[in-house]
């Protein structure tokens, strides 16, 4: 693998609203993506399209923390989807 591929593993995120934010209940394992692409958004999105999970664009918004990724519901804010690097 080159190093400067990096490998993303996708959890599926429950969480519940506490009042004043979104919290984590608990989370799984969906799958995991390799990605040396400049754009880890799209990369993301591709990833979750090919596990057969397909959003409208106006209903959903990527996120990119450094440290990871993640798919947020635009009208709630929720987390549905989360992309960690995973170390080797």
């Amino acid at each position: 693998m080159d190093k400067s591929q990096i490998t993303f593993e996708i959890r599926e995120i429950d969480s519940w609203f506490d009042g004043e934010c979104w919290c984590d209940n608990t989370s799984y394992v969906i799958g995991e993506y390799h990605s040396k692409a400049k754009d880890q958004k799209k990369a993301f999105r591709n990833a979750l399209h090919n596990l057969g999970i397909r959003f409208y664009k106006w209903k959903t918004i990527v996120i990119d923390y450094g440290d990871y990724l993640e798919v947020l519901c635009r009208s709630s804010g929720e987390v549905l989807f989360r992309a960690m690097p995973i170390e080797f």
